[in-house]
């Protein structure tokens, strides 16, 4: 009950997000190498966008990057969400850590909460997250300190850190070294029994389960998310091309409607495939019906573009419609709406509401174009 409870809070803050009028600025920086100085103060949020980013400096809000290398030198105050091929992480962070990474070192840091991912994985012993992480990556070290529970998935993983609370992991191979210990429980899963050097080590019990196929687990859910982002940027590219009113329209009605769409969008993805199958049984219902789930599955699939957009223009903090500023903002939403989705607990809600929202305002935005044409041609 309180995991829902927790949930459904953290969804009605993303509602209202993209519903309310923004209260503060965002720096967008987008160039080849950025530097943000040692000395130099950030009081907003910072977007950068590029192919080298440092950061010596003090940001005293949320940080997002993307890019080819990622280092983080100096001091966030909020959380950070970060796609890059090499990252570290070796400034201090308050916060929460999201990042997704070939390379991924984090040295020094003492955030909250963390999600991490990569194909290497380090957290040095100078690290000590307060609170829950949760890794997926192929060669995962653990040196570091996690304050309460850790959520495991990779091919070789090495523990020599501190655990406070449960630890569960998936992995091919799995050791504890002498120098690590968990207070809570040990529920891991892979072909062979793990490495434990010390089993007074671990306060808590020990549960195994024999599974083989781990590195399919995690390899290909990391590979289908990223080419879901890919996938999804590329049709809402094509779509700001193609029909920039309908998408600027939509995208309105999801921040300016937000409940009504919701209302609408759940009506609709109930009801249409009752109406599609009532049609099948008229004289010319077969076609009807087939263009009609056709439609309904498209609507569905790309709903979730408009609500990115839509929160990528919350992000940004831009009312303009320039295709520069749509594309910026559908790329910045979609990630985010990606690694909310990988959250535990919340990201199953996250994608049910996005859906309905998106689908929801979609149905509203159509409607209110026919009814504009109509009015059009009457005059």
């Amino acid at each position: 009950m309180k995991q829902l409870l927790l949930s459904a809070l953290l969804m009605s803050i993303l509602i209202i997000s993209i519903s309310a009028p923004a209260a503060y600025a965002t720096k967008v920086i987008t160039e080849d190498y950025i530097l943000i100085e040692e000395g130099e103060i950030i009081d907003d949020d910072l977007i950068m966008i590029g192919e080298n980013l440092n950061i010596r400096g003090h940001v005293k809000g949320d940080v997002i990057a993307f890019s080819s290398t990622i280092i983080i030198e100096g001091e966030i105050d909020g959380d950070i969400i970060i796609i890059g091929q090499d990252i570290n992480l070796k400034g201090k962070i308050k916060d929460d850590i999201f990042a997704l990474g070939q390379y991924v070192n984090i040295d020094g840091p003492n955030p909250d909460n963390g999600i991490i991912l990569g194909e290497s994985i380090t957290i040095h012993e100078d690290t000590e997250f307060k609170r829950d992480v949760r890794f997926a990556g192929e060669l995962i070290n653990i040196h570091g300190t996690i304050g309460r529970d850790v959520d495991i998935s990779g091919v070789i993983v090495t523990i020599t850190g501190d655990i406070g609370g449960n630890a569960t992991i998936k992995s091919e191979s799995l050791t504890i070294q002498e120098s690590s210990a968990i207070d809570g429980n040990l529920n891991y899963t892979g072909p062979q029994e793990a490495n434990i050097v010390n089993m007074d080590s671990i306060k808590g019990d020990i549960i195994y389960t024999e599974k083989t196929e781990i590195r399919k687990t995690y390899i290909e859910s990391i590979k289908s998310s990223m080419w879901s982002i890919l996938s999804l940027i590329l049709i809402g590219l094509l779509m700001i091309l193609i029909m920039p009113g309908f998408v600027n329209k939509t995208e309105k009605t999801i921040r300016t409607k937000t409940l009504t769409s919701l209302l609408f969008g759940f009506t609709g993805l109930i009801m249409i495939p009752i109406v599609s199958l009532l049609i099948i049984f008229t004289i010319i219902g077969i076609p009807l019906s087939l263009i009609m789930f056709a439609l309904y599955i498209i609507g569905l699939y790309v709903s979730t573009i408009f609500v990115g957009i839509a929160l990528g223009q919350k992000i940004l903090n831009r009312s303009k419609t320039e295709k520069k500023s749509v594309l910026l903002s559908l790329i910045i939403g979609i990630v985010m709406l990606k690694i909310i989705f990988i959250l535990p607990y919340v990201g199953g809600l996250a994608k049910f509401i996005s859906l309905v929202l998106g689908f929801g305002a979609l149905m509203i935005a159509k409607y209110e174009i026919l009814i504009e044409n109509k009015n059009k041609k009457r005059r």
